[in-house]
C-alpha cells in the first residue's frame, strides 16, 4: 500500500486528480467527531491544479449544514476492477458565488 501524504508535490495532485477522475463518485464523509460519522455518496464536478476538488450541491441539504457547523471532511474513492483507492482529509469550504459555481 502506498501513502502520498505531501499535497504541494505535483506528482501527489496528479494521482489524486487521475484517481477522482476515473472514480468520479465518492464517499463524503461529515460530522467525523461521531459516530457514526454520516457519509454519502457524491459526484465529483471537477479537481483543480490546486489538488481541491469541487461538488455541487442544494444550499438547503444538511451536509451544508454539517460543514457549516465543522469544516473537517473526509473523502474516500473506491475502485475494486482497477484497484484503486484513496481517503482524502481536508477543511471543506462553501461557495455561492455564481461565477465560481459556473466555473466549476
Amino acid at each position: 500500500m502506498s501513502a502520498i501524504n505531501n499535497l504541494s508535490d505535483d506528482n501527489a495532485i496528479l494521482k489524486m486528480k487521475e484517481i477522482a477522475e476515473r472514480v468520479n463518485t465518492c464517499m463524503l464523509c461529515t460530522k467525523l467527531s461521531s459516530i457514526p460519522f454520516h457519509a454519502r455518496p457524491m459526484s465529483i464536478s471537477k479537481v483543480d491544479e490546486t489538488g481541491k476538488f469541487w461538488f455541487m450541491s442544494s444550499g438547503e441539504s444538511d451536509k451544508i449544514m454539517e460543514i457549516q457547523q465543522n469544516d473537517q471532511v473526509q473523502l474516500i474513492f473506491s475502485d475494486p476492477s482497477g484497484s484503486r483507492y484513496m481517503s482524502v482529509f481536508g477543511e471543506a469550504d462553501i461557495f455561492t458565488d455564481q461565477k465560481t459555481i459556473d466555473e466549476a
